[in-house]
């Protein structure tokens, strides 16, 4: 059995306009998007030596909602995706990164479904493809470089690896689905938050981050952009961000420098450590100015932010209920399947191979199913 909860209050509010069809409907991708965000958790624990190779294994909810015939769902899913994985796992930037690839990926998927010849994993290959050409374009645009395009044949070869495999454990969730069904859908009848504007700290710090990114992107010089870094990096300190936190997001960093630097050596050697140092410093001070402002934003209250944001729309009659339902049901599954994968990781280890990363994953999808 299916089985989805989520916290709100009592009185009444606009999803109580929804009929019990369409709220069973947008439960189911409030669950879809909760696996897509604990798979996009999961693959942080899988080492992955090449910088900007991922695995994708977000994808694999999104795929299986198109093909349970829901696209207009799967777009949701997608969406709530990109929204809350950038709050609860990334920052604000991962979420910019992201959301090009992902509606470039989108549009491909969703187009090649409905070709009755099309199998799942050749869908999902050319989604992978057209989400690392949307990275790329972001990436090149962030680090003032395109020398990041170097990085394509070995990034589109990774991609229609993980493509094929996301595309086959896509179809193991669609039967996963297919049996819960068998069995009903019980959705709790309680009502998600009302809409609520976010705190004026929150907004006058989103301010200032936009402008702060503004004078990165059009900074070039290494020594203005290291203070920058230090400048920031000093807020996350000050705002008692985790060192775990800091230490996570250098890694990577480190690995995107170094492959930028050999990079640029093959190609204009005499200006490599200036354009290294001046790509890298500005995603450095990027990142750091995200994390800070993520510390701002209270994730509990992630759906009532939605929900006041989206709230023109919805006096205008677009019907936004749904979407602020799945985001409450998604946010409320995650931070328990989530300490179910950091339990895993310290008792079995960080998945090593592909059957050990199988199994996790097929833990994670019924353990959200709930198959009975």
């Amino acid at each position: 059995m299916l089985r989805a909860s989520h916290a709100g209050r009592v009185e009444k509010t606009p999803a109580q306009s929804l009929s019990p069809a369409e709220r069973r409907r947008w439960t189911r991708i409030g669950v879809m998007a909760a696996l897509a965000l604990l798979l996009g958790y999961a693959e942080t624990f899988v080492p992955i030596p090449l910088p900007g190779v991922k695995l994708g294994l977000a994808n694999i909810a999104i795929l299986a909602t198109i093909a349970l015939g829901d696209a207009t769902g799967a777009w949701c899913v997608a969406a709530i995706k990109v929204l809350a994985s950038g709050l609860l796992f990334g920052s604000p930037l991962t979420m910019a990164y992201a959301a090009v690839g992902t509606v470039l990926a989108m549009t491909g998927m969703v187009g090649l479904s409905r070709l009755r010849t099309m199998r799942l994993w050749m869908a999902s290959v050319v989604g992978s493809l057209l989400h690392e050409l949307g990275q790329l374009l972001v990436a090149s645009l962030l680090m003032g470089t395109g020398v990041v395009w170097h990085l394509a044949p070995v990034l589109y070869l990774a991609g229609c690896v993980t493509g094929a495999l996301c595309g086959m454990l896509a179809q193991r969730l669609v039967w996963a689905f297919a049996a819960a069904d068998a069995h009903g859908v019980v959705v709790d009848e309680r009502q998600p938050a009302e809409a609520q504007p976010p705190e004026l700290r929150v907004r006058v710090a989103f301010v200032i981050l936009v402008a702060f990114v503004v004078v990165v992107l059009h900074q070039t010089s290494p020594v203005v952009l290291a203070a920058l870094v230090a400048t920031v990096l000093a807020c996350c300190v000050a705002m008692r961000v985790a060192p775990r936190a800091i230490v996570a997001t250098l890694v990577p960093l480190a690995g995107i420098a170094g492959a930028t630097l050999v990079l640029q050596l093959l190609v204009a050697p005499q200006d490599a450590v200036v354009v290294c140092a001046v790509a890298v410093l500005r995603l450095a001070a990027i990142t750091f100015a995200s994390i800070a402002f993520m510390c701002l934003v209270p994730t509990e209250g992630l759906a009532s932010i939605v929900a006041w944001l989206v709230s023109p729309l919805t006096r205008r009659g677009v019907r936004t209920q749904g979407f602020v339902l799945a985001l409450d049901v998604a946010l409320g599954l995650v931070p328990k399947a989530s300490a179910t994968v950091r339990e895993y990781v310290r008792t079995q280890g960080s998945p090593r191979s592909l059957r050990a990363l199988r199994a996790m994953l097929l833990g994670l999808i019924e353990q959200l199913t709930e198959q009975r």
